[in-house]
């Protein structure tokens, strides 16, 4: 979900260019840019391809797991309140 929003929103921007310098590094393992195939950004972030793909599935899975974890709790959510749950107190706090 967040890898083709990210494209699609790459894909709006117009078409500009940016020059590559032998010094610039990949933003995520700080090796020089031209060692391996990578991607250059407008806002001059470089990354290599498999950097950037191992990146953006790190992101995809916290993201899915994120969701997952709303799932459940939106589930424990209902079921409290289909059984009329109300919060007590013990020794003065809230359960």
């Amino acid at each position: 979900m967040l890898k083709g929003a990210f494209w699609k929103n790459q894909a709006s921007i117009p078409f500009r260019f940016t020059i590559i310098r032998a010094n610039d590094q990949c933003a995520s393992c700080s090796e020089p840019t031209m060692t391996r195939p990578f991607y250059a950004f407008t806002c001059r972030h470089f990354f290599h391809k498999d950097c950037l793909e191992s990146e953006m599935k790190q992101e995809q899975d916290k993201y899915n797991s994120l969701v997952e974890k709303e799932r459940i709790l939106q589930k424990q959510l209902e079921k409290s309140t289909s059984l009329n749950w109300t919060p007590k107190k013990i020794s003065g706090k809230l359960i």
